[in-house]
Formats: C-alpha cells, structure tokens, sequence
C-alpha cells in the first residue's frame, strides 16, 4: 500500500522503532518522536512531567514491531483519570 504524505503523530501520541543498526555502543536501540501539547501541562521551575503509556504493536508490513506511545498528566490519586480515545487503535502506515 502506498502513501502520499509520511505518517505523522498527533498530540499526545508518538511512536518509538527498534534501531535497524547500531554504529557504536551509544546509539539508541530506539528512535521516534512524541507530539506534546504543552498547554496541558503545568510548568513548574521551567519543567513539564508528563507520564507516558506504551504500546507494542505489529508494523503494518509484517516486518515487525514499535511502541505506539501516549503522553499524558502523571496521575495523581484521587484525581479522574482519562481514558484512552477511540482513536488509538489506529494503525500506524509503516
């Protein structure tokens, strides 16, 4: 299957892929991004917590597997937790 434009991740979500090859010994053995939208969060002494769930999920290939990440509040007891939007179960076109 072919796409026009690469896949993108949308707040609060990114991925993170298994390093094909490392180089040396400090390389990571995973890469992606995460898209935050800092507004949510409350900035104290110039820092942002932000607590992050993860996902294993096949690649639509079949070559094998990423995490699919979410950003969100850390919880705090006490406090409604958010439950995870519908749209999470979407497959990321790789």
């Amino acid at each position: 299957m072919a796409y026009d434009k690469p896949f993108e991740n949308k707040a609060p979500y990114g991925s993170l892929f298994a390093a094909k090859a490392k180089t040396n010994p400090k390389a990571p053995d995973y890469y992606g991004d995460v898209v935050i939208d800092v507004s949510q969060f409350e900035i104290v002494d110039g820092t942002i917590k932000i607590a992050l769930s993860g996902w294993k999920k096949p690649l639509t290939n079949g070559s094998g597997t990423f995490l699919s990440l979410q950003a969100s509040k850390p919880f705090v007891k006490g406090e409604q937790r958010q439950s995870t939007p519908a749209d999470m179960d979407d497959d990321i076109p790789f």
